[in-house]
């Protein structure tokens, strides 16, 4: 970048990259995307969700507690308000099984790339 020249700054991904480093890799055409729908619970739900599956389109199995845990909430249904909303905005799909008549949810990221377009 040439500031002098009224160029602007220039961004790339470290050649060099490692996964087991602690980052989450999100396209940028998805993050301009996510940030320009979701408010902040969202957004950081949705970006725990992509660390706990490791892609964009993985499946999660954790139970509302554990998610209220991870993400500082103080109560389910807060979490299940939100996990609401992220499938209403088709950022996730909720899927509630009963299990021995025990209700378990499976969050599903949608695959944005498209939906970014």
């Amino acid at each position: 970048m040439n500031r002098r020249e009224g160029e602007g700054y220039e961004y790339y991904v470290n050649p060099y990259f490692n996964t087991a480093d602690g980052f989450t890799m999100i396209p940028m055409d998805v993050a301009d995307w996510l940030l320009k729908t979701l408010t902040g619970s969202e957004l950081k739900l949705y970006i725990y969700f992509v660390r706990a599956t490791g892609n964009l389109g993985g499946n999660c199995w954790e139970s509302q507690k554990e998610l209220a845990k991870h993400l500082g909430k103080k109560s389910q249904t807060s979490l299940s308000k939100l996990t609401q909303r992220l499938h209403d905005k088709g950022v996730i799909f909720k899927e509630t099984k009963c299990i021995r008549n025990v209700p378990h949810t499976v969050y599903h990221l949608i695959d944005l790339k498209m939906e970014a377009r």
